[in-house]
């Protein structure tokens, strides 16, 4: 997906609601 939208950002879905999924760093492992 990166290579066919480069200008796009990568967020895990706890960045946006309160809750703890993914338990991981979403920018960290794919970013």
């Amino acid at each position: 997906l990166k290579e066919e939208y480069p200008l796009a950002t990568i967020h895990g879905h706890n960045e946006f609601a309160n809750k703890a999924c993914p338990c991981f760093n979403v920018k960290k492992e794919w970013g």
